[in-house]
């Protein structure tokens, strides 16, 4: 999940926590882990680590052997070393299951990456890097859920992927881009650095956003285009909220009523404050929005327009909308014989909440963590969700640096949904139909609250 740089998709540093001797695996919105186990902070001289640790999917393996931490990417018997050793921000804790499987995780609260136990490190993480196209094929071949529901021939990729070695450093870029495009996949991303004339390539946008880089409407200069069409995106939305309409939280929430329907806008999962994964924000603008939006017939939470951001901000809004303690997702690593790791949510004690009817809008915009959200909504009963299939993107994007300064990501997990349904590649799709638009937005907002308010179930009337 375009993107809002720096913050958005990145792998959460939890600096404040990482001093902690020992914490218990709490989930989002008070609800907590049932297998109450605790996590330790990492050290690498940590006798009960000591050894070689091959991650379930995700190809990593890391090595405990020496005074340092050593971390290294995988893939079908494919080995280097990772240039940064980025044991610090993804490795933070841990917790053995037995003598030969442990976890690992950024926060206790956060994904677990499960490993296990191997007995030496592989021979070829010893020998020199192997090509980048080799390797980057050797990855989504192990690691890439979306070929299948993406309708990709993989044998054709991959073999595109490869082919790329035998060309020139100067070329050798371009030609991997190509198989990359194919993939149309926001999580997708090849990048070289500035001293090697540095670039980037994301993988396709969605189709609207797409068509809006053409489209003169918004100025004569197609990388401005999308500011501009979202600055009049927020404006009309506003405008129709009247006076009243509030917008906080780094511009990235804004709310208010129509009529007697409550309205929140949420463009991004995170990055309120300083912390971008901090929540003190959040929380006040939830426990405001949510307060005036007391007495109220319904309200509508819209992420047709959002960009993504973290999981755990997502649970942190949806439990505002939870009666009670709910199941929401599970997800584990693609390519890897892990549990699927379940996720809840439950109503926060001193905050405001809402339980009546809400009506939960997205668009084939809504991308990633936004989509997790999506997940977590449906599985509320009091939420209906209408619109359009979301983006299809679920899955956190797996970064993976290369000896020679370059570095990709691919996303590599599946996520499912309360009733056990995988949507990645496929997009979330509505529940039901209302012809919600992203060009005349505040027009659709506008039909389905007189559809709310006139009884007729949420199916929007004629904008």
């Amino acid at each position: 999940m375009s993107r809002f740089a720096g913050w958005i998709q990145t792998w959460l540093r939890p600096a404040l926590i990482a001093a902690m001797l020992c914490v218990t695996a709490v989930a989002p919105g008070g609800a907590a882990s049932k297998s109450n186990l605790s996590f330790s902070a990492i050290s690498a001289r940590d006798a009960r680590l000591k050894g070689v640790w091959q991650s379930q999917g995700y190809g990593w393996i890391l090595d405990f052997t020496g005074p340092k931490l050593k971390v290294y990417n995988f893939a079908q018997g494919l080995c280097q070393r990772d240039p940064q050793d980025d044991g610090d921000t993804l490795f933070v804790f841990y917790r053995l299951i037995g003598q030969n499987t442990a976890e690992f995780t950024p926060a206790p609260n956060e994904t677990r990456y499960r490993f296990v136990r191997r007995s030496l490190l592989p021979a070829s993480c010893n020998g020199s890097p192997p090509p980048v196209g080799a390797f980057m094929a050797a990855t989504f071949a192990a690691y890439y859920p979306g070929f299948a529901p993406r309708k990709i021939d993989r044998a054709v990729f991959l073999a595109g992927m490869r082919s790329a070695d035998a060309l020139e450093e100067a070329r050798r870029f371009d030609a991997l881009t190509g198989p990359l495009a194919s993939l149309s996949d926001a999580h997708v991303e090849l990048e070289r650095e500035e001293g090697q004339a540095g670039r980037s390539f994301q993988s396709g946008p969605s189709a609207f956003l797409a068509e809006l880089s053409q489209d003169p409407r918004f100025g004569p200069d197609p990388a401005r285009r999308e500011r501009v069409w979202l600055e009049q995106y927020r404006k009309e939305l506003l405008d129709l909220l009247g006076p009243k309409g509030k917008l906080a939280a780094n511009n990235r929430i804004f709310w208010g009523r129509i009529g007697t329907v409550g309205y929140l806008n949420i463009l991004t999962m995170g990055g309120y404050e300083e912390n971008a994964a901090g929540t003190a924000v959040l929380d006040a603008v939830l426990d405001e929005a949510l307060g005036d939006f007391a007495g109220l017939s319904a309200v509508i939470v819209d992420v047709s327009n959002n960009r993504g951001g973290y999981d755990a901000i997502g649970r942190h809004i949806a439990a505002r909308f939870a009666t009670r303690e709910t199941l929401v997702y599970a997800k584990r690593g693609f390519g890897g014989a892990a549990p699927w790791q379940h996720f809840s949510i439950a109503p926060p004690s001193g905050h405001a909440t809402f339980s009546g009817p809400v009506w939960l809008v997205t668009s084939e915009v809504t991308v990633s963590a936004g989509e997790s959200f999506t997940l977590a909504m449906r599985a509320l009963p009091n939420v209906i969700h209408l619109g359009q299939t979301t983006r299809g993107d679920l899955s956190d994007k797996l970064p993976k640096r290369l000896a020679n300064g370059w570095s990709f990501a691919l996303p590599a997990e599946l996520y499912r949904d309360s009733r056990g349904i995988v949507w990645e590649g496929r997009g979330i799709p509505p529940r039901q139909g209302c012809p919600i638009t992203m060009d005349r937005h505040a027009a659709s907002i506008a039909a389905l609250v007189r559809s709310i308010e006139s009884g007729n179930s949420g199916r929007c009337l004629q904008s």
